[in-house]
């Protein structure tokens, strides 16, 4: 089914001339999680009609949750090139909040929730 999006951005809670902007988080720790992010997930997002229809009609932001240790390796995957020509990428570190392998319902509550609030500019873009 077809995304139903406005016709223009007069329809929009943006400030005359200011563009509408979509956030996109995501997160995944732990080697098999972020294999699948990159192998499937991500993929799935660069579909036609999920992030590229928007980003058609908004300014659009990925964000990445993960590990630091991955970082490196997820900007060489090309499914990272393919995101960014699209979309601004971030990676974010989660590394504060796991502490345990097994704890990762508080790790998904307070990284989600602190994501959703604080405004890109308090974490460095990622290129």
């Amino acid at each position: 089914m077809p995304v139903k999006l406005p016709p223009d951005k007069s329809q929009s809670s943006a400030p005359p001339g200011a563009p509408d902007r979509v956030r996109l988080i995501t997160m995944a720790w732990g080697e098999r999680y972020v294999e699948e992010l990159f192998s499937l997930t991500l993929p799935a997002i660069l579909a036609e009609n999920n992030l590229p229809a928007l980003a058609v009609h908004f300014s659009c932001e990925l964000v990445i949750l993960t590990e630091e240790k991955w970082f490196s390796w997820l900007r060489q995957q090309s499914v990272f090139d393919r995101l960014w020509k699209i979309s601004r990428v971030e990676l974010r570190s989660i590394d504060d909040l796991i502490s345990r392998p097994d704890a990762y319902g508080m790790t998904l509550t307070l990284r989600s929730s602190e994501g959703s609030r604080i405004s890109g500019r308090r974490w460095s873009r990622c290129r």
